[in-house]
């Protein structure tokens, strides 16, 4: 099956024309710049761009340590995969070398001087391993739009939750869950409309 024209260019790095002057931008990353991890005295660890990974659990005589929420808000990946990165230090380790992928434009944690670079517990050296490019489509804040959506969505969502008790759904799926909040929605448009007009002149206006 050939592969459509916008998601060729897209893996090329190259944004399609249908998207030019829009909020979304397309940027391949390489590895660039080296990192670390590092090992706190608290117990924790300081990824490559300063944020804080906990420990997540035990394998053998090894920890591993990681952070969603750090990976998820990250601007620069150390790693080519969509998880979560998770890092494993020895009994012995305090620092874990890292390529980082794109432009830096935030400070990294630096690897001190003194510690040697050791190429058999990560791939910095390998000869057989060649790291793949990330393509990373990335859509602009628009502040104003932004603010705007939430004075119109947001209001109106957290009124008729309060009003009707819809805390919380009662229905998986996407098709279910939109009958659910559609029923929510319509409840309380109809109380609003009798509000309004009264009772006798909706009743007229559904008749025809």
């Amino acid at each position: 099956m050939p592969i459509p024209l916008e998601s060729a260019c897209i893996k090329a790095g190259v944004l399609p024309a249908c998207y030019e002057n829009s909020v979304i931008e397309v940027e391949i990353q390489g590895q660039t710049a080296l990192s670390c991890f590092s090992l706190n005295d608290n117990g924790t660890v300081t990824c490559p761009m300063g944020n804080i990974l906990t420990k997540k659990k035990v394998r053998g005589k090894s920890t591993i340590y990681g952070s969603k929420e750090a990976c998820r808000q990250c601007p620069n990946r150390c790693t080519d995969s969509r998880k979560p990165k998770e890092v494993s230090f020895g009994p012995e380790t305090k620092y874990v070398p890292v390529r980082m992928y794109g432009h830096i434009k935030h400070k990294l944690n630096s690897i001190p001087a003194e510690i040697p670079i050791n190429p058999f517990n990560h791939t910095l050296d390998r000869k057989d391993y060649a790291a793949a490019a990330k393509v990373v489509l990335r859509i602009k804040k628009d502040t104003s739009k932004m603010k705007e959506r939430m004075c119109l969505s947001e209001h109106p969502f957290g009124t008729v939750k309060w009003y009707h008790g819809a805390h919380y759904l009662l229905c998986k799926g996407k098709e279910k869950a939109t009958a659910e909040i559609g029923l929510s929605f319509l409840a309380y448009n109809i109380k609003r409309a009798i509000n309004i007009i009264g009772t006798k002149k909706l009743i007229e206006a559904m008749q025809g």
